[in-house]
């Protein structure tokens, strides 16, 4: 399976779940753009659930591939708390030809305080090189003030903005990337990730301590 990408409208949910084939505790990823992942666990590892979605020798289809579809998928949804958006519902009723008219949400950013540890599922909106900003604010620093903020001062660090649209306002989280962890990262798509706010002199910044691509 690829891994989804997410824009802008996309809004994404986690809940434990029980495997209608092997009966395993899981935990299911589902956005409103259609896609749904199983996991085995969840953090700190995301390990996919393998279930080929085969019972009785038959494929099955339906969000997750659990064989729901139509309004018996909308009843189980619903049961375990999903509400059916017009993106859902264009999933399960594809002949509806539903849209949706939702506005792009708001975005908030999240200014971190020093040493706060943070653990988020968030889309990979932004990659790139530092900002002037940043630049200044790791120039400025000395190789002592590299080490109390926690950073290699040998290291290439980019900058990332991640997003996480499970929440409304979504909330931003732009961070400093070791190099070492840029390759993880692709944009739009929906990593775990943990998070400790620096202060780097004016400046307060998130540093990126891992990243788990979800999905692959």
């Amino acid at each position: 399976m690829s891994v989804p990408s997410h824009g802008p409208f996309c809004r994404t949910q986690t809940f434990d779940w029980q495997c209608p084939f092997c009966q395993s505790e899981i935990v299911v990823l589902k956005c409103t753009c259609g896609s749904h992942v199983w996991f085995s666990d969840g953090w700190p590892s995301w390990t996919r659930h393998h279930c080929d979605g085969t019972r009785d020798g038959i494929r099955r289809l339906g969000p997750g591939n659990s064989g729901l579809v139509g309004w018996t998928a909308v009843n189980v949804l619903r049961k375990i708390g999903i509400e059916i958006d017009p993106d859902i519902w264009d999933k399960l009723f594809p002949e509806d030809g539903r849209t949706s008219a939702e506005p792009a949400p708001h975005i908030l950013r999240v200014a971190p305080a020093r040493r706060t540890k943070k653990r988020t599922l968030a889309v990979v909106r932004e990659l790139h090189s530092k900002t002037a900003a940043m630049s200044k604010a790791l120039d400025e620093l000395s190789t002592i003030g590299y080490q109390l903020a926690g950073l290699d001062p040998k290291a290439r660090y980019q900058q990332v903005t991640l997003v996480d649209n499970s929440v409304r306002p979504n909330e931003s989280y732009t961070a400093l990337v070791p190099g070492p962890l840029v390759k993880t990262l692709r944009l739009g798509k929906l990593v775990a990730a943990e998070l400790t706010g620096l202060s780097l002199g004016s400046l307060s910044v998130w540093r990126l301590d891992s990243a788990v691509l979800i999905g692959e």
